[in-house]
């Protein structure tokens, strides 16, 4: 998965050279510790790890400054990674979820920054590599695998850097959520999830649309338009029943590839899709859409009447 990048934050060369950020407690023991890695000597740096991470768990959260989260579970990183060098993998499945554990409780949960929630991604898939690495049960892999433990931060980080104007970021970590939520055959996943993804589709191509208009970029936005429509229509027939995002995301899918076909001029297939688009949300009272829905075919029927009068 791509989201491994977030895993290695605070570690080996970036973790030596920037020993100052950490509190003095553990400082010496980072210290020998990656040194001892670097040597190759990984009972060594094992030892010094264990200590440090042991440490840093017993300090007051406020010792450790800004991000004390990627700070703690950056160790935790570390001290897995040398343990998977020693093929200690047992060991290093452990830690991870020592780390991940640490990162869902409640009340720390709802503090975490971007990039703490991109760590607790990271470690979720690193869990469900090791799991099937180690030939655990099926269930066991899957466990770390599911949508609220890492498809929910991805969107919610994708929504973040969306909304702060880095629509590199926010694209990349869509594609990332869609990945998870819609994954290739022969795996398949609920009606509900792909439901979340078609939605993410829509996202991304609102997020194409906001920079400057060219015909390849119309082209990428109306195909993840078009995808998002077509993966809820099934998903929905597929559901045993009714599911509300569902029933919501159809309905600014429909409303989404009805504006790009407007916008292409085929007034008639447009105007099938507004009307397909308001009944539904008219019989899920969704209002939004039904207020949208009634403007753009106004909108069509002041151009018809233009249209007449010349």
């Amino acid at each position: 998965m791509a989201a491994g990048f977030a895993l290695s934050g605070y570690g080996g060369f970036v973790l030596y050279k920037t020993l100052t950020m950490w509190p003095p407690e553990v400082r010496s023991d980072l210290k020998d510790a990656v040194r001892a890695k670097y040597a190759g000597d990984f009972e060594t740096s094992e030892r010094y790890f264990h200590r440090a991470w042991n440490t840093i768990q017993t300090l007051p959260i406020e010792s450790l400054d800004t991000q004390p989260y990627l700070k703690i579970t950056g160790i935790a990183v570390v001290l897995a990674d040398v343990l998977e060098n020693s093929n200690k993998l047992t060991r290093a499945y452990e830690v991870y979820i020592q780390a991940l554990e640490i990162l869902q409780k409640g009340e720390v949960n709802k503090t975490l920054t971007g990039p703490e929630r991109l760590r607790a991604v990271a470690i979720s898939s690193k869990l469900g590599e090791l799991a099937q690495v180690l030939k655990l049960p099926k269930t066991e892999a899957e466990k770390w695998l599911v949508w609220t433990d890492i498809g929910a931060p991805l969107e919610a980080l994708g929504s973040f850097y969306a909304e702060a104007g880095r629509i590199d970021y926010a694209m990349s970590l869509y594609l990332q959520a869609i990945s998870l939520l819609i994954p290739p055959a022969p795996k398949k996943s609920t009606p509900a999830d792909r439901c979340r993804g078609a939605q993410l589709m829509g996202n991304l191509s609102e997020l194409i649309m906001r920079g400057a208009p060219t015909p390849e970029t119309l082209h990428q936005a109306e195909a993840w338009a078009s995808q998002a429509l077509a993966v809820t229509k099934k998903a929905r027939q597929e559901a045993s029943k009714p599911i509300n995002q569902c029933d919501e995301v159809y309905a600014a899918a429909l409303f989404n590839v009805a504006t790009f076909q407007d916008m292409a001029g085929d007034k008639k297939v447009a105007r099938e899709l507004y009307k397909e688009g308001l009944e539904h949300a008219r019989s899920i009272a969704m209002t939004e859409g039904v207020v949208e829905a009634s403007r753009a075919l106004h909108r069509l029927d002041m151009g018809d009447s233009e249209s007449k009068k010349e």
